[in-house]
C-alpha cells in the first residue's frame, strides 16, 4: 500500500470518528459549575467561571447544573435559574421591573432551587414555575437577609426558613405557596403577606408577624417549642387553623378564622376574632380569645376549653355540643348586633371575678355553673342543671322567661333570683337563697332540699313537688296546684 493510500484511509477514519463524535454529542450531559469571580451584573460573563475556567456565557436554567454566588451581582434582565446558592458573603440584587424565576430542576426535592445564605434584595419580581401541587423546596433562606420591595409571587413548592434570617422592605406583595419555618428558626415578618389557597404554612420553630397576613390555605403550628405570634396588623386564615404537640398559636391583632380552628395545644387571642365561615373547632385542648364575633357558624367537638375574657357576639350560629365554654371577663356580655339564628353551649361556667350579662337567648346541653355574676335579660333554657356557688355569686333572671330541665342548686351563699316567669321541671337545690318575683311554674318531678328559704311570688304545679331537709318555703303571691 503506497504512501497516498495510507493518508487517504487515516482521512476517512478521522472523518468517520467526528462524524460519530457530532452525532453523540446532544446525548452527552456536561457538568456545568458556575461560580462569580467578583461583582457585577449577572449577564457579564466576565464575572463568571465556568467549571473553574473563563467562559463567554452567563448561567441560567438550561446551561448550568450548579451557581454559586459569592459576591454583589445585579440582575438587570430578565432570567430564569435553578440550582443556585447566594453564599453567605454574596448578594442578589433585583432591579426594578426585572423578573427572576426560579425554576424546579432536578434536585429541588432534595436540595433549594435557590439557598438564601447571603442576601437577596427584590425590587422587581420573584418568581417560580413549576406544578401547582409540587413540594420541592424552591426558596430556602437560612440565617440570610430578604428584602422585598417589589413582589415574590411563588404558586408551587415551598419556601422555607432557617435559621435566624432577617426579612425587611415594603413590599408591592408577597405571595407563598407551602412555607415552613424549621425547627429552632427564629423569624419575624414584618411586612404583609399571603399564602395560595390548598397551600400549607408549617411552624415548627418560631414565628412573628407585624404586618399581617392573609393565608388562604391552611396553618400549622406543630412541635415542642414552636410559636407563632400574630402582632400589630389584622390577619385572617381561610384554612384550618392547627396548633398541635406544645404549638402555641397566639393573636394580638385582629383576625378572622374562615375555616376550622383545630388540636390539641394553646390558642390565644388578647384582640378581636371574627369567625365568618363554618368553624368547628376540635382537638380538645385550651382555647383563649378576649373577644369573639361569630359571622358565620361555629361548632365544637372534642372537649374543647373555651375561655373568653371579652364580650361574646353572635350573629350566625353558635353549636357548642361538647366542652366548656368559660366567660372571664370582668364585665362582658353574651350579645348580638344583628339577628342570632341559635346559641348553644355544652357546658359554660362564669368566673368568679367575672360578671356576664347575656341580651340573647341561649340554650345549654350540659351544666350552667356560676361562681361569679350572671344576668339574663333574654331568657334561656338549660337542659341540664344551673349551680350557683361560691360567696357573692349570683344569677340573676330578667324580663324573658327562662327554664331549667336540671336541678337547679344555690349554695354557699349562691343567690339566684328570677324577675321573669321560669319553669322548672327538675330539683331545687341547695342551702342558699332562690328568689322569684315573678311566676314559676313547677311542671315536672321536682324535689326541693338542701334547707335555705326559698321565696315565690306565684306558684303553679303542673307535675308534683316534694319538699326534704327543713326547707322554708315562702309564697307572696298565689299557689295554683293542677
Amino acid at each position: 500500500m503506497d504512501a497516498m493510500n495510507k493518508m487517504d484511509i487515516k482521512n476517512k477514519l478521522k472523518f468517520s470518528l467526528l462524524a460519530l463524535l457530532v452525532l453523540l454529542l446532544p446525548g452527552i450531559s456536561f457538568s456545568q459549575t458556575y461560580t462569580t469571580t467578583g461583582p457585577g451584573n449577572w449577564n457579564n460573563p466576565s464575572i463568571w467561571l465556568d467549571n473553574g475556567l473563563p467562559t463567554l456565557a452567563f448561567p441560567t436554567n438550561a446551561n448550568s447544573t450548579s451557581i454559586t454566588v459569592s459576591h454583589a451581582v445585579t440582575v438587570t434582565a430578565n432570567l430564569i435559574i435553578d440550582q443556585t446558592t447566594i453564599a453567605a458573603a454574596g448578594s442578589i440584587t433585583i432591579n426594578s421591573l426585572i423578573s427572576l424565576i426560579v425554576e424546579d430542576g432536578p434536585g429541588g426535592a432534595v436540595s433549594p432551587d435557590l439557598l438564601v445564605l447571603g442576601a437577596i434584595t427584590i425590587n422587581g419580581t420573584l418568581t417560580n414555575v413549576g406544578a401547582p401541587d409540587e413540594t420541592g423546596n424552591h426558596v430556602t433562606v437560612n440565617g440570610g437577609s430578604l428584602v422585598n420591595n417589589g413582589t415574590i409571587n411563588l404558586t408551587s413548592g415551598r419556601f422555607t426558613l432557617s435559621g435566624t434570617p432577617t426579612l425587611s422592605g415594603t413590599p408591592v406583595s408577597t405571595t407563598f405557596h407551602n412555607s415552613t419555618v424549621s425547627p429552632s428558626a427564629v423569624v419575624s415578618i414584618p411586612f404583609t403577606f399571603g399564602t395560595n389557597s390548598g397551600s400549607t404554612m408549617t411552624v415548627n420553630g418560631a414565628l412573628t408577624t407585624t404586618g399581617g397576613f392573609a393565608a388562604l390555605g391552611s396553618i400549622t403550628v406543630t412541635g415542642s417549642g414552636s410559636s407563632f405570634t400574630a402582632n400589630t396588623v389584622a390577619f385572617s386564615v381561610a384554612g384550618t387553623l392547627t396548633s398541635s404537640t406544645s404549638g402555641v398559636f397566639t393573636a394580638n391583632a385582629t383576625g378572622t378564622i374562615s375555616g376550622n380552628l383545630a388540636g390539641s395545644s394553646t390558642f390565644t387571642s388578647t384582640s378581636f376574632i371574627n369567625f365568618n365561615g363554618s368553624t368547628q373547632i376540635s382537638g380538645g385542648g385550651i382555647k383563649t380569645f378576649n373577644t369573639v364575633q361569630v359571622l358565620g357558624s361555629l361548632t365544637s367537638s372534642g372537649g374543647n376549653t373555651l375561655r373568653i375574657n371579652g364580650d361574646l357576639f353572635n350573629d350566625g350560629t353558635i353549636n357548642l355540643t361538647s366542652g366548656t365554654l368559660t366567660m372571664l371577663g370582668s364585665s362582658t356580655v353574651i350579645a348580638t348586633t344583628g339577628t342570632p339564628t341559635q346559641t348553644t353551649f355544652f357546658n359554660i361556667a362564669i368566673g368568679s371575678a367575672a360578671s356576664v350579662t347575656t341580651s340573647i337567648p341561649f340554650n345549654t346541653l350540659g351544666t350552667i355553673t356560676v361562681n361569679g355574676d350572671l344576668t339574663s335579660n333574654a331568657g334561656f333554657t338549660a337542659l341540664g342543671a344551673l349551680t350557683v356557688t361560691g360567696a357573692g355569686s349570683s344569677v340573676t333572671v330578667n324580663t324573658v322567661a327562662f327554664s331549667v330541665v336540671g336541678t337547679l342548686t344555690s349554695s354557699t351563699s349562691g343567690v339566684f333570683t328570677a324577675n321573669a316567669s321560669g319553669t322548672l321541671s327538675g330539683n331545687l337545690a341547695g342551702s342558699s337563697a332562690f328568689t322569684s318575683t315573678s311566676f314559676i311554674n313547677f311542671n315536672g318531678t321536682t324535689q326541693i332540699s338542701g334547707g335555705g328559704i326559698k321565696t315565690f311570688n306565684t306558684v303553679q304545679v303542673l307535675g308534683s313537688v316534694t319538699s326534704t331537709g327543713g326547707i322554708v318555703v315562702r309564697i307572696n303571691g298565689d299557689l295554683f296546684n293542677d
